[in-house]
C-alpha cells in the first residue's frame, strides 16, 4: 500500500521539482510563461490571465501593478510578437525563475516611430502559476525611449512659451490636459472658468516668459527657470519676476505648469493684490 501512496504522489513532486531545477524531462516547468506569452501575442486576455496567480505583481518598466483588474487593463495595451520556438524550446527554469527577451510595442513607442522594442523579461514561477513578472526594457531600447520623449517634452515646451507670448488662446489650451493645474505668479488655476478668466487676463497685461536657462528635461517633465514680465509688474516696479518653472506632461499633454517666484516676490505679489481688495 505504502509503494502505491509513493507512486500517486510522484507526478506532483515532480511538477513541483520542475518549476526548481532544469531537469531532462521538465520543459513543462517553463509552460506557464509559454501560455501567457502565446495568449499575449493572440490578445486573448482571459488566457493570458488565467497563467497567473491571483496574486501576482507586473512591474513594467519601473512600475509595479497589482490586482488582476490593474495588470490586465496594463497588458491589454501592449502588442505582444509571439516567442520563437527555439526560445520557448529553450526557456529553463532557473531558482522557480524564468528569463527571456521579449519584443512588443505600445501606442506611444508606434507615435515615437521606435516599435517595436525589446525587453528583459523574467518571470517567478510557483506551483499555482506566475506570481510576478518583471518587464524592463533593453538598455538599447531604454535609450531610444528617453530620445523620443525628451524631444517631445522640448517641442511642448517651446510650443507653450510661443503660444504664451502670443497670447494665443487656442493653442495653450491644444496643449493642456483637460484637468491640467497651471501656478502663475501665486495663483492657482484649475477648470475651465478660470482657465479662460486667466487667457483673457494675458492678453490684458501683454504678459511675455522668456527662459532664462536650457530646461532640465527627465522623462516627461521639465524644470528651467524664467522670467515674466506683464504691464502690471511693470507699474509696480518688479518685471521682470524671476521664477522657477515646471512642467509635467502625459502623452504629450500638459497636466501641471508653474511659474514660481521667489518667496520674498510672491509675499509682495499678495500684499498688493490684497490692497486691491
Amino acid at each position: 500500500m505504502s509503494h502505491r501512496r509513493e507512486a500517486a504522489r510522484l507526478p506532483a513532486l515532480l511538477a513541483g521539482l520542475c518549476l526548481l531545477l532544469p531537469l531532462a524531462g521538465c520543459e513543462q516547468g517553463a509552460s506557464p510563461v509559454v501560455e501567457f506569452t502565446d495568449a499575449l501575442a493572440r490578445k486573448d486576455m482571459d488566457a493570458a490571465m488565467s497563467a497567473l496567480t491571483f496574486v501576482a505583481t507586473l512591474e513594467l518598466e519601473g512600475t509595479t501593478f497589482r490586482g488582476p483588474a490593474e495588470i490586465r487593463d496594463v497588458l491589454a495595451t501592449l502588442e505582444v510578437q509571439s516567442l520563437p520556438d527555439d526560445v520557448k524550446k529553450s526557456m529553463v527554469v532557473e531558482d522557480g525563475r524564468v528569463s527571456w527577451t521579449q519584443s512588443y510595442s505600445t501606442a506611444e513607442y508606434a507615435a515615437f516611430g521606435i516599435a517595436p522594442v525589446e525587453a528583459l523579461v523574467e518571470a517567478t514561477l510557483t506551483s499555482s502559476g506566475i506570481s510576478i513578472i518583471k518587464w524592463e526594457l533593453t538598455p538599447d531600447a531604454s535609450a531610444k525611449l528617453q530620445a523620443a520623449r525628451t524631444a517631445r517634452v522640448t517641442t511642448v515646451l517651446s510650443s507653450l512659451e510661443s503660444a504664451l507670448n502670443a497670447h494665443d488662446g487656442d493653442a495653450i489650451r491644444g496643449l493642456l490636459h483637460e484637468r491640467a493645474r497651471i501656478e502663475w505668479l501665486g495663483d492657482v488655476i484649475t477648470g475651465e472658468e478660470q482657465l479662460t478668466d486667466w487667457l483673457k487676463e494675458l492678453g490684458k497685461v501683454n504678459a511675455r516668459v522668456e527662459r532664462a536657462n536650457e530646461p532640465s528635461i527627465d522623462d516627461d517633465s521639465a524644470e528651467w527657470s524664467a522670467r515674466i514680465s506683464t504691464s502690471e509688474l511693470s507699474r509696480l516696479a518688479l518685471a521682470p519676476v524671476d521664477v522657477k518653472a515646471m512642467m509635467r506632461t502625459s502623452d504629450g499633454k500638459i497636466t501641471r505648469v508653474g511659474m514660481v517666484p521667489s518667496p520674498e516676490v510672491l509675499a509682495r505679489l499678495k500684499g498688493l493684490a490684497a490692497k486691491k481688495l
